[in-house]
């Protein structure tokens, strides 16, 4: 008996250290998923939002609210995902519609993005379009609604299930269709908007999606109804988004309709009559068939590829939809003081600004990168404006920056004023601020009114501060800085030369990105390569980032062990940054080099993910770090069990 029960002993003891190991991943992940975009699902009042509330969210449901008729219903776990296979906590779902309410607008989708914020929900969005309310979605997202969505980045991807993009085709053959101006109605449009070549067509195909923003493309179909593939509207190519209007589209064929509750059978009948339609009239019996066909949200098929579209892309978090940042530096006498390497602590200063403006100039040439804007301005006792971009003109703004050889510290000043920049920024824009200073703040608002008041309202404002703490800050102005850092969910650098300044600053930007990062020390001295990571079909940009300690290293870029002909990436470099772009890389393990050589070299690498040719690549989700840690767990296990029996045999 003893020997049955001390296996049983370290077995019982090794699961719990495995589930100790585990549970912080657990937690992670969890983490994760809570900054997931929400799902706001939106009718095109055809007279099935009833049906729709219940496929999309359940029979437990809440009413969030109306606006002009139009209802707004919600539900913490939402039916649509559990039918369509998704793992994980469900997203914040909201479905907008209305039964009766006719003339669906772009104000109304404003209103609902407004008031999913209101809930405490994210506000970062997918929008999913079932029909014709995808051409008002379009009007908000292309700024040509009253309210422009770039002034708000809140929306983070796109669903059109059976939206006719290109008006419908059927219009000209079938003329006398009474289906056009109630399907027009029901999203106050007129029948003739939705002619191909309207002029409202036109407008909205001249513009384009926000660049961050992935899109799903239902353009399914049931039949042919002497016209081509149709789901008793729409024909394929009538749902099809042009490449110059987004290039970030994953297109799904699935079979689906416009609605149960739409006469279909009703609307094409007339058109099965040789005498008024001859040699196109349609399938009599097909179009009795019609009227039996589901919604679009019925079909078990668009809502399987609506939550793999969603786990491929969303699983991880929402993405940055817009960066905004403000960098101050301190310009007080004592910058002008030496550091170790023989500069004053303004010129580090100034290199490093620059050097953080190089690298936002590269990231933005990103191809799906989110927009950025960046304000630079000095402080002492007082404010000194420098500049806004990140230019060659506001480079050399920076290096005209120069300090009092007497003046104070004001910090307090110079925290209000990033935060009153900031308030203009886009509503779910990154924002971000970087502030340097070498010393207590000798002037203006103490300590705890700062904490209590201007570092508070960042933090109310969803601002991130990092601190930087150069030279001999003194260790209450560093325990300051810090505590301005975590209040906001930032970071204290606290650099002791120009090389570690920069590297911190830059730091302070790649971190501040929301992308794939590598962010390693390289010593070229005994390490001259440093793996950037397997890309796949969706990575659409790979940027790179190496700032060494002295002039700009030359870096060479390598792919599964040889190395990219130069013309494959461009090449840009600063002071002391070499910057890399290679565009839509092929997959492989990449690598990059430097010569060997003394001093020190720091590298970052952010890996942008697009749309690639295939279809989306399933189980982006899975954490591969936690799998592993559970194989290693149950080997353990395996492992002494096998010594544990084998010696209990041998006595």
């Amino acid at each position: 008996m003893t020997h049955i029960k001390q296996p049983a002993r370290v077995m019982t003891t090794l699961l719990a250290l495995i589930s100790l190991l585990v549970a912080p991943a657990r937690v992670a992940r969890a983490a994760q998923e809570e900054a997931r975009p929400s799902v706001l699902v939106v009718d095109a009042n055809v007279g099935d939002y009833d049906r729709l509330v219940l496929q999309w969210l359940g029979e437990k449901t809440s009413s969030v609210g109306e606006h002009k008729g139009q209802a707004l219903t919600t539900t913490s776990a939402p039916a649509w995902w559990t039918a369509g296979g998704g793992s994980g906590k469900a997203p914040n779902t909201f479905v907008l519609g209305s039964n009766d309410a006719r003339g669906l607008s772009a104000d109304d989708i404003v209103w609902a993005l407004d008031t999913i914020r209101s809930e405490g929900a994210e506000p970062r969005t997918l929008v999913v379009s079932l029909g014709l309310a995808g051409l008002r979605v379009r009007e908000y997202v292309e700024d040509l609604a009253s309210t422009n969505q770039s002034d708000r980045a809140d929306i983070v991807g796109l669903a059109f299930l059976g939206t006719p993009h290109n008006g419908y085709g059927a219009m000209g053959t079938y003329p006398k269709l009474s289906l056009w101006a109630d399907l027009a109605d029901g999203v106050g449009l007129k029948a003739s908007d939705l002619e191909p070549g309207s002029s409202y067509l036109k407008k909205l195909n001249q513009e384009s999606f926000p660049k961050v923003s992935k899109t799903l493309a239902v353009t399914g179909n049931v039949g042919d109804l002497g016209f081509g593939l149709c789901d008793g509207a729409g024909t394929a190519a009538d749902l099809a988004i042009g490449s110059s209007v987004s290039d970030q589209v994953v297109p799904v064929q699935a079979f689906a309709t416009i609605s149960r509750e739409v006469n279909l059978s009703g609307a094409w009948m007339p058109a099965s009559s040789n005498i008024d339609y001859p040699g196109t009239s349609v399938d009599g019996n097909l179009a009795e068939r019609l009227s039996a066909m589901n919604c679009y949200t019925s079909s078990d098929e668009v809502i399987s590829r609506l939550v793999e579209f969603y786990q491929s892309w969303y699983s991880q978090g929402a993405p940055v939809t817009h960066n905004s940042s403000v960098l101050a530096l301190d310009l007080s006498g004592s910058m002008l003081e030496k550091t170790g390497d023989g500069r004053s602590k303004l010129d580090g200063a100034k290199d490093a600004a620059q050097e953080y403006l190089h690298a936002m100039q590269a990231c933005t040439k990103l191809p799906h990168a989110a927009p950025t804007d960046v304000m630079t301005f000095g402080f002492e006792e007082s404010l000194k404006d420098v500049s806004s971009g990140y230019d060659d003109a506001a480079c050399k703004a920076i290096d005209s920056l120069d300090a009092k050889a007497i003046s104070e510290t004001n910090v307090g000043i110079a925290l209000e004023e990033a935060v009153l920049r900031l308030k203009d920024a886009p509503r779910c824009a990154r924002k971000h601020i970087t502030l340097l200073s070498d010393g207590a703040s000798t002037r203006g608002q103490s300590n705890e009114q700062m904490l209590s008041g201007v570092v508070s309202e960042a933090k109310r404002r969803g601002i991130t501060i990092d601190t930087v703490g150069y030279g001999d800050t003194g260790e209450s102005n560093a325990a300051f800085l810090k505590e301005i850092s975590k209040a906001t969910g930032g970071t204290y650098y606290e650099p002791c030369d120009g090389y570690e300044l920069k590297v911190d600053f830059l730091k302070s930007y790649y971190g501040s990105l929301g992308l794939k990062l590598v962010d390693e020390e390289l010593d070229a001295g005994t390490k001259t390569s440093l793996s950037i990571g397997k890309t796949d079909g969706r990575t659409s940009a790979l940027q790179i980032g190496v700032v060494a300690d002295g002039s700009a290293p030359q870096v060479k870029l390598e792919c599964d062990g040889k190395v990219v002909p130069d013309s494959d990436y461009t090449t840009q470099q600063s002071a002391g940054l070499t910057s890399i772009l290679c565009e839509n890389p092929q997959p492989g393990a990449y690598a990059i080099s430097v010569p060997k050589k003394s001093g020190r070299v720091h590298a970052f690498a952010v890996q942008e993910l697009g749309i690639p040719s295939a279809k989306p690549i399933e189980g982006e989700q899975v954490d591969s770090g936690l799998i592993m840690l559970i194989i290693l767990g149950v080997c353990v296990v395996v492992s002494v069990v096998l010594v544990i029996v084998l010696s209990a045999r041998r006595r």
